[in-house]
């Protein structure tokens, strides 16, 4: 029992961690004109910047 919630909250901290890590990332890239459209900001801002 303890191992499988020792696994799921390792699973569950790589998970935040990596979403946190994009986050900053992408905002790093973008810089401060993210803010026109916040719903999909990551996808299209990456596809129109190449």
């Amino acid at each position: 029992m303890l191992t499988i919630a020792f696994i799921a909250m390792i699973v569950a901290v790589l998970v935040v961690g990596g979403v946190i890590a994009l986050m900053m990332r992408d905002q790093r890239r973008k810089g401060h004109n993210g803010d026109a459209a916040p719903a999909t900001h990551g996808r299209a801002s990456g596809f129109h910047s190449r």
